[in-house]
């Protein structure tokens, strides 16, 4: 049985393979929906959840609006720089093209919560290690053990995510703040 958030997830990522720009009430919309509430979350949570890599979110002055709450557009992102950080090794497969997102801080602004559309694509499950180091001011996440002797360990959970303690790393972030974030060929997470 299908669902009206799949419907809406289904018609987002259709949007996104055809490199549209959208709000969420573009696809209310689009979908002939009378009832906004019901897409506005679904369409947040997916670019939270990280279902629109690719895309980036910001808000949208150009729109006005009865209760004065500025709509977030989603875009293609144009402005991703690869990085590259480790050899390829015999297990690991060349991705043709970088994936790109962001990422967000937490609350208290000490953590940073990879998610499940990220770690998949580095081909981690939940329960595996993955392994997370500073080079050059970026952060780096990985599926294979990096021989930097400052690569934090840390286990997927149940929740198919891994909270990054910023302090240990010596860093510092700003509640909700949002970062951006590639998967570089070498199946590597750089944020």
């Amino acid at each position: 049985m299908i669902t009206l958030e799949q419907d809406i997830k289904d018609f987002v990522q259709e949007q996104i393979k055809q490199g549209k720009k959208f709000t969420a009430f573009n696809i209310t919309k689009d979908l002939g929906l009378a009832a906004h509430r019901y897409v506005k979350p679904v369409v947040h949570q997916m670019f939270e959840d990280g279902e629109m890599v690719g895309y980036k979110r910001e808000i949208d002055y150009s729109v006005k609006t009865d209760t004065g709450v500025q709509p977030f557009l989603y875009s293609p992102d144009n402005n991703v720089k690869i990085k590259f950080n480790n050899t390829i090794t015999s297990n690991q497969t060349l991705r043709p093209a970088v994936i790109s997102g962001t990422v967000r801080v937490g609350e208290s602004g000490k953590r940073l919560r990879i998610t499940k559309q990220f770690l998949k694509n580095i081909g981690a499950n939940i329960g595996d290690t993955v392994y997370v180091y500073l080079n050059g001011g970026s952060i780096y996440i990985s599926n294979f053990q990096n021989t930097k002797a400052d690569a934090q360990s840390y286990t997927v959970d149940s929740k198919f995510n891994i909270r990054i303690n910023l302090a240990k790393l010596k860093l510092k972030g700003s509640p909700n703040q949002e970062l951006r974030c590639i998967i570089d060929p070498n199946n590597t997470i750089v944020i």
